[in-house]
């Protein structure tokens, strides 16, 4: 599943849908920047004319979608005219640059809660007398370290590194620290973790959460956008108003509260227990 994907079933959840806008101005071969009546305009949505004919983005005017204005570059100004400038286009409430962070908010938030389990046995072999090994080779955001096990070849039986020497993993660090360290090179490591989901950067990006953490996500993803919704009512009701006029955004901030209430025991309800981990008993020192 891609960022798109998910994002289109939260659209559906919480009705921000695109709606379609059609807009009329005069061109006086002066005026430049035209603002839109309604601003987060939908990606790849919009159609601008000038005199019937339809401008091109980045040749003949860049637009700022997140606010909705629409700037005509030099020597592409629209000349003066009657309704001579139309601008065809879908709003949303929120662009989705907007849900991508959302949802990268609501992993953050649980990134301790759900997680992928991992086995890689390619990306580290041993350095003599090193002690301190990255774990960046192997996966972003490791949390845990399950199991570190080592060979000489690839024909030898795996054996537990923590039978032989003292091994600590350092979250901060993304570092596991061997020590005794290792007299040899070149064994192979194979290490078992878990790690944070990989948050996406672009609607084309993975989505890596399974689905049986969709609902979860999705309603605390709810939560967080009438959050905004209700913080962007009570600033429009400041600017144009010094009357208190907050009932609606009370309603919306009562219903972000509810939604993450039941995001959370929704989560409760499949979320995997964390696999235990043996503590060893610390080794004096071993030739490994």
């Amino acid at each position: 599943m891609t960022y798109n994907e998910i994002i289109t079933k939260i659209r559906a959840d919480v009705g921000d849908f695109p709606i379609r806008r059609y807009e009329t101005a005069n061109g006086d071969g002066a005026t430049s920047l035209f603002q839109l009546a309604h601003p987060k305009v939908y990606e790849d949505s919009y159609v601008i004319k000038v005199d019937g004919t339809p401008q091109v983005e980045n040749t003949d005017f860049t637009i700022d979608k997140d606010i909705g204005q629409v700037l005509f570059l030099t020597d592409h100004i629209p000349t003066g005219g009657d309704d001579n400038v139309s601008f065809e286009y879908q709003s949303v409430n929120m662009l989705d640059a907007d849900w991508i962070d959302i949802i990268n908010q609501v992993l953050s938030h649980w990134r301790r809660k759900i997680w992928i389990e991992l086995t890689d046995e390619t990306s580290l072999v041993t350095v003599r007398n090193q002690v301190d090994y990255d774990v960046a080779t192997v996966a972003t955001d490791v949390l845990t370290i399950l199991n570190l096990e080592y060979r000489p070849t690839s024909s030898s039986p795996w054996r537990d590194i923590k039978a032989d020497t003292n091994v600590v993993f350092y979250k901060d660090l993304q570092k596991i620290h061997i020590r005794p360290a290792f007299t040899i090179s070149d064994n192979e490591i194979r290490i078992r973790a878990l790690r944070a989901y990989v948050q996406g950067t672009a609607t084309g990006s993975t989505f890596e959460p399974q689905d049986r953490y969709q609902p979860a996500i999705r309603t605390m993803a709810a939560a967080l956008y009438f959050e905004r919704q209700a913080a962007k009512m009570l600033e429009t009701t400041a600017a144009v108003s010094k009357e208190k006029s907050f009932e609606s955004a009370e309603v919306m901030f009562k219903l972000a509260r509810q939604k993450k209430e039941s995001a959370e025991v929704m989560l409760k309800q499949v979320r995997a227990s964390k696999p235990s981990v043996t503590i060893p008993n610390a080794i004096a020192g071993t030739n490994i």
